[in-house]
């Protein structure tokens, strides 16, 4: 059988036989590591490497710390602060005479009430702070709903 042979052309139980570990090597100057390299090349050299922009905190290296928060950037709100919108949202509903938010639409009617004092909350902790007893009795009662009301009439 000739030497060249791809393995999948070899029928089967015939092997190559084995080799020396010098001709396993690769010649000098072949491999990745040993060919030479152009000056303009940048070096490899791991404390040389600048960490990539928004690379993990623990990754970086020390005495570089994270950029302090754009004035653009909302703040958390506090629970007290967050009640505060929420009774602004069904506080606005009751004056424009139209139907207060219900849980999910609780959200979106109070996040611009807390965008307008610079906070920010989730929507799932503003409905999880609307489910209180204070808020339940603000909303309409779960069944029916306004679009079936409007269809008995």
């Amino acid at each position: 059988m000739a030497r060249g042979t791809a393995w999948y052309d070899r029928p089967r139980g015939v092997s190559e036989p084995s080799r020396a570990p010098e001709e396993l090597k690769p010649a000098p100057r072949t491999a990745w590591f040993d060919r030479p390299r152009d000056v303009n090349e940048p070096s490899r050299a791991p404390e040389e490497l600048e960490p990539a922009p928004g690379a993990a905190w623990f990754n970086r290296p020390k005495g570089v710390s994270e950029p302090s928060r754009s004035p653009e950037e909302l703040k958390p709100a506090p629970d007290a602060i967050i009640n505060q919108a929420i009774r602004g949202a069904y506080d606005a509903a009751e004056e424009a005479g139209t139907k207060p938010p219900n849980i999910k639409e609780l959200p979106k009617a109070a996040q611009p009430f807390l965008r307008k004092k610079g906070l920010s909350a989730s929507g799932r902790h503003i409905q999880k702070l609307g489910d209180d007893k204070e808020f339940k009795s603000r909303r309409r009662p779960p069944g029916r709903t306004v679009a079936s009301e409007r269809r008995k009439k």
